[in-house]
């Protein structure tokens, strides 16, 4: 659900461990670019650990590893969903 707006959020997916959701198709390719690489890594500012991208508010279930494959998995639905809607 939005934390603005209060609407559910038209491209999501059920999981097993919850709900995969993306706002747009920016937001889509940029779940699959960070879910998708083989290394990732978080680099510390000058002023120490960041807490500023949406990336590092995700859940626990959804930065495991051991989901990487259901996470995609869903992704990969969503992108269906988005091809879909612009045949329309």
């Amino acid at each position: 659900m939005d934390g603005y707006f209060h609407l559910l959020y038209w491209l999501q997916v059920p999981c097993r461990h919850g709900i995969v959701f993306a706002t747009n198709e920016e937001h889509l390719a940029y779940m699959r670019r960070f879910f998708g690489a083989a290394l990732r890594e978080r680099r510390r500012s000058p002023h120490g650990w960041a807490n500023a991208g949406f990336i590092s508010r995700l859940p626990p279930w959804m930065k495991a590893a051991k989901n990487r494959a259901e996470i995609m998995s869903c992704l990969s639905k969503l992108e269906r969903r988005l091809k879909e809607a612009r045949t329309f």
